[in-house]
């Protein structure tokens, strides 16, 4: 009996023992899930906020950019279809947080036989078809009727209808495009294949990359071509790029940024401007750009800011200092996706007609040069392709003493 008893309490303890084993088992498998998972998350978050720290050139608002001139184009569409035939765009910049974007006015010419039900129903139809429009009128008279839109809740769009409206000049000429080509100086044939493009065009050149000065040499005296330099500017969490040659720190001393500038300088010859290559970091330094602007102006050269971040203070400082200046207004190859680029260039388009000059930065991709090309023959229609220098002196701000090329940059 005691026996037979002993084996009962053996199996039990048996049976107690595999249930604590398995339930160990299955406890540390699911522990090492938990954890792996919470490795995993955290993995995640770390190469996450890398990644959105990187900010070699900021296109954060080339969304709403362009989201703002379909908006237009919609508009522009509604009005054909009920008879609109006259109207006029203005361009201005408003803030959004710490961006800016741009702001339409559009003035239309009301006829007598247009009515305001008419413009609510096309309105409305655009609204349809768009949910994240809306529109609100803040006066409307017998002559005038005032019209605001909106794209999530941000105005973008201020619409006024009045029986007379006054279409300058500039708009019936065709508007003026500065095409720069940044990252020059490592490939020969695609500057060649650009030139096939036979346009003005701007070569914008790194320096120390191993065909720039050869470049520079060959292109020195070709007509309809401006030489700049595209100097390198720190940018914001990159710091592998931040060691490419020529390359300008925030941690670097004044009396060490102005030797490697004049050297920049010096690796580049026959330039008529200077261009920043990157920079999101260092062009918001009000002091160290101030630092590179005074020698840019004591060599009598222009300055655009590439703004690959709109927190730039390099155009506003320039036009402070009395210096040439332009700001860059369209990135046509934020990716080298063909379908984007051709779409920017619609958006170059548009940009052109409602502001009349525009500055474009390229860069020498093969599918921007080949959307380039099948563009060209419709872009040659409807603008006129000229060098940054003569865009400066279309709006009066080259002197004849400025606009010729430093030879030798010392």
């Amino acid at each position: 009996m005691a026996t037979k008893q002993r084996k009962k309490t053996s199996r039990k303890r048996k049976k107690v023992t595999y249930k604590k084993i398995w339930f160990s088992f299955l406890l540390g498998i699911t522990l090492g899930i938990g954890l792996l998972s919470i490795l995993l998350f955290v993995a995640h978050k770390l190469l996450t906020k890398k990644t959105e720290n990187i900010t070699y050139e900021d296109f954060s608002c080339l969304h709403l950019e362009d989201q703002i001139l379909l908006i237009t184009q919609e508009l522009e569409r509604q009005f054909s279809q009920i008879g609109i035939k006259k109207w006029q765009e203005k361009v201005t910049s408003r803030i959004w947080g710490k961006n800016t974007y741009p702001f339409i006015e559009m003035e239309i010419k009301k006829g007598k036989e247009l009515s305001w039900v008419q413009i609510k129903k096309a309105l409305l139809e655009l609204v349809q078809r768009q949910r994240e429009i809306s529109f609100q009128f803040t006066s409307f008279g017998p002559n005038t009727w005032d019209i605001y839109l909106a794209w999530h809740g941000l105005i973008t769009h201020h619409l006024i209808f009045k029986p007379k409206i006054s279409i300058k000049s500039t708009y019936r000429e065709k508007p003026l495009v500065a095409l720069i080509v940044d990252d020059i100086g490592y490939k020969e044939m695609i500057v060649n294949q650009f030139l096939a493009l036979d346009i003005p065009l701007t070569f914008s050149i790194l320096p120390y990359s191993p065909h720039g000065r050869q470049i520079a040499e060959k292109l020195k005296d070709k007509k309809g071509i401006d030489l700049m330099l595209h100097l390198p500017l720190e940018a914001n969490g990159h710091p592998k790029l931040n060691k490419q040659p020529g390359m300008l720190l925030l941690s670097m001393s004044p009396a060490l940024i102005r030797t490697k500038l004049k050297q920049d300088l010096a690796a580049v010859p026959y330039i008529k401007g200077v261009n920043n290559h990157m920079g999101s970091k260092f062009t918001q330094n009000k002091k160290y750009m101030k630092l590179i602007l005074t020698e840019i102006k004591q060599r009598h050269l222009f300055f655009v800011d590439s703004l690959t971040t709109n927190k730039s203070v390099g155009y506003k400082l320039a036009r402070q200092m009395g210096i040439p200046a332009l700001k860059r207004d369209i990135f046509l190859d934020a990716t080298r996706n063909i379908n984007e680029i051709k779409a920017r260039i619609g958006t170059l388009k548009r940009w052109a007609r409602a502001k009349g000059k525009v500055v474009v930065i390229c860069h020498p991709y093969l599918p921007t040069l080949m959307v380039l090309k099948g563009a060209l023959p419709e872009l040659k229609r409807e603008v006129r392709f000229v060098t940054v220098s003569s865009l400066l002196e279309h709006n009066g701000l080259l002197s004849s003493r400025m606009s010729k090329a430093s030879c030798c940059p010392f």
